[in-house]
């Protein structure tokens, strides 16, 4: 399979890059588009490219991740949405099915909101719009700055990626349980060179809440949607609000994954997200 990289001009004309793999029925089919995590890129999404051989698939970095171009300031919903819209009219210029991860999930929602037209559906792997009010208390922006942190370590000491893959690797992800025990050897890769080349302005709008200004959570969607949580206790979707979807948005099924946040990259949820995923492209985008 072969990639090759587009990029387009967004908001501030800030360059946002997209790596697209033709499928063997591209011209037949409505593509996959991949929208990462905070502080991750679209290398995440590298392994999964083998699994949907048929579909084009457009894998988007988002301004301040991966090789799109760094835009202090601007790390916040409404510009990662906008980067989003660029590459669907722009670059995809069909409708398409997105998949959005964590940060990447809650701009899927945004854009079944707004701008149905673009889209065939959405399926949203554990999005962070729903928030407890006790977020500066929840530990989460502890572990964000951790991460920063790390970053610096990493380049007073001029890891490679590899280098640094290995040492998160190593990094406790709970009682006698490491990240590598967790996550797949090319997705910690992935997250180690992720890491490095993020402008660590991403995390920081991540850190003091600002990234998710103006999500709206009760708007319906205007297109089929599925949500992929993670277990409760981790998860951006909470117990208490799966209990609220049910209300608001009855529509959208959740499919409660026992794993950690990253689900697509867990040797417990792979998988699993996989079938997801392939499930909902057969019934929505044929």
């Amino acid at each position: 399979m072969t990639t090759r990289t587009e990029a387009v001009r967004s908001i501030g004309g800030v360059r946002v890059d997209v790596h697209i793999t033709a499928g063997a029925r591209g011209a037949e089919l409505p593509p996959l588009v991949l929208l990462h995590g905070v502080g991750t890129s679209a290398l995440s999404y590298e392994w999964l490219l083998p699994r949907v051989p048929e579909r084009d698939v457009y894998r988007v970095d988002f301004r301040g991740h991966g090789t799109s171009e760094r835009a202090p300031g601007t790390y916040t919903l409404e510009y990662y949405c906008e980067d989003a819209v660029r590459v669907l009219s722009e670059v995809v210029k069909r409708p398409a099915v997105v998949a959005g991860f964590s940060l990447g999930g809650m701009v899927a929602w945004t854009l079944a909101q707004r701008v149905p037209e673009l889209l065939v559906g959405v399926l949203l792997e554990d999005p962070v719009m729903f928030r407890d009010p006790d977020w500066a208390t929840s530990g989460m922006p502890e572990f964000l700055q951790w991460t920063i942190d790390q970053e610096i370590s990493w380049e007073q000491r001029g890891l490679s990626v590899d280098e640094a893959a290995v040492e998160l690797a190593a990094n406790s992800a709970g009682p006698g349980v490491t990240m590598g025990d967790i996550l797949y050897p090319d997705a910690v890769v992935a997250l180690a060179k992720g890491t490095i080349l993020r402008d660590r302005g991403t995390m920081q709008a991540a850190i003091d809440g600002t990234m998710p200004n103006g999500v709206d959570i009760a708007a319906p969607l205007r297109v089929p949607a599925v949500i992929m949580a993670a277990s409760a206790d981790v998860s951006g979707v909470s117990a208490a609000d799966e209990a609220t979807l049910a209300r608001t948005h009855p529509e959208i099924a959740i499919h409660r994954v026992e794993t950690g946040h990253d689900i697509h990259n867990s040797f417990a949820g792979r998988d699993l997200y996989v079938r997801l995923l392939r499930e909902f492209l057969d019934e929505y985008a044929r």
